[in-house]
């Protein structure tokens, strides 16, 4: 496991070294398969000042009701064996909240801070307009679950949301990027009132408090 060091500072010119340990995607398919997390997780989890949770709204894998499910699935007289169960195929927000359940279980019930950042939010601009400014909807209508156990767990979990673009819009649109002057004039944060900025370092700053 690699650790990324990021050294900020502030206007005051106090400076800051934040850890950032690099875990691959696999380690935590694995802890939501197994249900069970390997001990430098744990120690990390326990001694962090703080997290920040990822969602890329491209891959999101939405639940569905049970009435979308096909009659002969549902009816005794037609059962059909549904075949064993593949976790790859589990809704988004299914795995995240358990994976979140593992993090209160490590803390034993201490409360912390996480940044809910929901990427490539240039694109919600065009395929979800409704959400453009509104980050805290987005993962309320999209990822229901897990917008549930936050907002119901608020005793141990103090959670901010955000919706970020670092590259300024798609990559097969190159004509778009190139409009901007300035690296950072690409970077656009939303948070949950609709504030927007180009500090990219706004959901980390929240959560040093």
């Amino acid at each position: 496991m690699r650790h990324i060091i990021v050294t900020l500072s502030d206007e005051q010119n106090e400076v800051i070294e934040i850890d950032f340990p690099d875990h691959s995607g696999e380690t935590f398919k694995q802890q939501y398969k197994l249900r069970n997390a390997p001990f430098d997780i744990v120690n990390q989890v326990k001694k962090c000042d703080g997290m920040v949770l990822f969602i890329n709204p491209l891959t999101i894998k939405e639940p569905f009701l049970l009435s979308e499910i096909p009659l002969e699935f549902r009816d005794e007289s037609e059962a059909v064996a549904l075949g064993q169960r593949d976790i790859e195929n589990d809704p988004t927000d299914v795995l995240l909240v358990e994976l979140l359940q593992f993090v209160n279980i490590m803390r034993e019930e201490e409360k912390y801070s996480i940044s809910i950042v929901v990427s490539a939010w240039d694109l919600i601009s065009t395929r979800y307009k409704e959400y453009v400014n509104n980050p805290n909807g987005f993962i309320k209508k999209k990822l229901p679950l897990l917008w549930q156990y936050l907002s119901t767990n608020d005793e141990f979990i103090n959670v901010f949301y955000f919706g970020v673009s670092a590259q300024g819009g798609e990559l097969t649109n190159c004509d778009e990027i190139l409009t901007f002057d300035e690296p950072y004039e690409k970077i656009m944060v939303v948070d949950a009132n609709g504030a927007r900025t180009n500090d990219i370092t706004v959901p980390i700053n929240v959560l040093l408090g």
